[in-house]
């Protein structure tokens, strides 16, 4: 839950400089756009533990990770817990569907370290793309990105096994074993802790011949 005493307008310029780093690998911001943009972001600090989206509430921020680790998760029908997505630095996070939706969330948005963000009300974003056609063009492209991630997950899930899937993982991000537990680890591959470990010596083996 985001709480109002935590939101600092005076950022730290070099955290905005890099959201604008990673923002034009997708696409071009003229000086205009992105002053337009500037005082439409603030600073938001959350604690190890700590919640910046709860199921039930109505998402209204989007963010950008400076520093730390974020995951975001659903809780099942028994009570289980299930990573769907980590956020690392220089990556956002927040759920797209239920700030679209405008609805009580479905989904939680938990710190696993202290964590540093830039954050901006999705309102603000939409008010962006309508103003600017580079803002638009560059909400589209992340929308498309995203959709790219949850499809590739999807296949991943269905065709592979669950060995393959922690070898992609690690490959793509290998760092993260470094960073978070091994529940949560094996909770994005949807196995328990046990077949993880079980994954790890037998591939640890496997190194070895």
């Amino acid at each position: 839950m985001i709480k109002s005493s935590r939101i600092k307008s005076n950022y730290d310029p070099s955290a905005v400089e890099s959201l604008r780093v990673v923002l034009s690998r997708l696409g071009t911001l003229s000086d205009k756009a992105w002053d337009d943009a500037r005082s439409r972001f603030c600073e938001y600090r959350v604690d190890a533990g700590e919640f910046f989206l709860e199921a039930g509430e109505t998402a209204h921020y989007s963010g950008f990770v400076i520093e730390g680790v974020l995951r975001e998760f659903f809780i099942t029908l028994k009570g289980q817990e299930f990573n769907k997505n980590f956020n690392l630095e220089f990556e956002f996070t927040g759920s797209l569907f239920d700030l679209i939706a405008s609805e009580p969330s479905t989904a939680y948005i938990q710190a696993l370290t202290p964590a540093r963000l830039l954050i901006c009300r999705f309102a603000d974003l939409q008010d962006l793309y309508n103003r600017h056609k580079e803002w638009e063009r560059i909400g589209r492209l992340l929308a498309e990105n995203l959709f790219m991630i949850k499809a590739r997950r999807e296949w991943e899930f269905l065709t592979l096994s669950a060995e393959q899937r922690y070898t992609l993982l690690t490959q793509r991000n290998p760092e993260l074993e470094n960073r978070i537990s091994q529940y949560h680890l094996a909770s994005y591959l949807g196995i328990s802790p046990v077949s993880l470990s079980r994954i790890r010596r037998r591939m640890g083996r496997a190194k070895l011949k």
